[in-house]
């Protein structure tokens, strides 16, 4: 077996402290996952590390969750959806390295409702562009789908909608890392300049938890961004609180609410070359854009801080591969009611 150093990319689900993280990562790999995030954040972490990510062996990757629940909100249309998840799968091939694609599993307390349905065309256009780049797939997200929610032991394999139980995702993890160092993974292939790109705006601050590190700005007065070269999609933010974001640009204005948590909010249109940032401290304006598991803020408490603006290439360049395949990792994943007992366990020592 050979080590390999290995990229993830991802939300929560690659966070959880005793979750798929646990069993997939070692020392000296790159974990670039943020919570409530869609592909868009994978996106913008690749292209705000892209010496970091040129130098591992392998990208894993999974967003199918926040994008499923992105649409579902009405954060995103399906459509805007789709497009951001090709640029993230397009971003992946450009970097030439060897990609395992994750789906993990979305549970909803109405799977019959309009949205739902929806939404989980998010997980079959997943698996179209897996073909169409010849990624790895190792698809979860159909792992409950035999299983009566009503049953105890689909509360144990997924004991809330977001994430499957840590103890199956983090066995799933192991059996992935095992076969990723045993595997010759396909040669690298030239990586090709990137279409989009990031801007920091020279934090101002440091600030850091046990998971994250981030150079902050401050955004305490309004700033004017010219950026000739592209449209803006997105901006990582780490507030200490409660805060509201407004931007304006000529033809419209864009009103973002944030909280304490790092993460990165895409916006529903792209951004033109001149706009305005500022944090509007005080009562809330009103939010004209929802963000993924962010509360309405009625008083904003604290200024925004920004640690990265993702822009798109006023003269972008997308390119389609040919004669790829996908290939199937379904058979890493662990039999989930086989770990029934395991499941009991565990919550009862989580319990304790």
């Amino acid at each position: 077996m050979t080590f390999k150093n290995v990229c993830l990319l991802g939300g929560s689900n690659s966070i959880l402290r005793y979750g798929f993280q646990r069993g997939l990562c070692k020392p000296g790999d790159l974990k670039l996952a943020v919570g409530a995030s869609t592909s868009l954040q994978n996106l913008h972490a690749i292209v705000s590390n892209r010496s970091r990510v040129l130098d591992c062996d392998v990208i894993v990757s999974e967003s199918n969750v926040n994008d499923f629940h992105a649409v579902s909100a009405g954060v995103a249309t399906l459509e805007r959806a789709k497009e951001r998840i090709a640029w993230l799968y397009e971003e992946i091939y450009r970097t030439g390295l060897p990609a395992i694609i994750v789906l993990f599993p979305v549970a909803h307390k109405n799977p019959n409702a309009h949205n739902v349905k929806e939404a989980l065309k998010v997980n079959s256009f997943h698996r179209t562009l897996c073909e169409k780049f010849g990624f790895f797939i190792s698809d979860m997200s159909n792992s409950l789908m035999d299983v009566d929610p009503q049953e105890m032991e689909a509360r144990y394999l997924q004991p809330e909608p977001l994430h499957p139980n840590q103890a199956i995702s983090c066995h799933f993890g192991s059996n992935l890392r095992q076969w990723i160092e045993a595997s010759k993974l396909p040669s690298k292939h030239r990586h090709t300049e990137s279409n989009f790109f990031t801007s920091d705006l020279s934090g101002q601050y440091e600030k850091k938890n046990s998971l994250f590190e981030r150079s902050l700005f401050q955004l305490e007065s309004a700033v004017e961004i010219s950026e000739q070269d592209g449209s803006l999609l997105g901006i990582e933010t780490w507030s200490d609180g409660a805060s509201e974001l407004v931007i304006d640009f000529e033809g419209g204005r864009i009103v973002k609410n944030y909280i304490h948590t790092l993460s990165f909010h895409e916006f529903q249109v792209e951004i033109p070359k001149v706009f305005t940032l500022r944090s509007n401290v005080g009562k809330s304006l009103g939010c004209t854009e929802k963000s993924p598991f962010v509360p309405k803020i009625d008083v904003a408490t604290h200024p925004v801080k920004i640690s990265s603006l993702l822009f798109k290439k006023q003269e972008a360049h997308f390119e389609t591969p040919k004669n790829c395949v996908a290939t199937s990792l379904d058979h890493l994943i662990p039999d989930y009611l086989s770990f029934k007992q395991s499941f009991r366990d565990f919550y009862s020592q989580m319990n304790t």
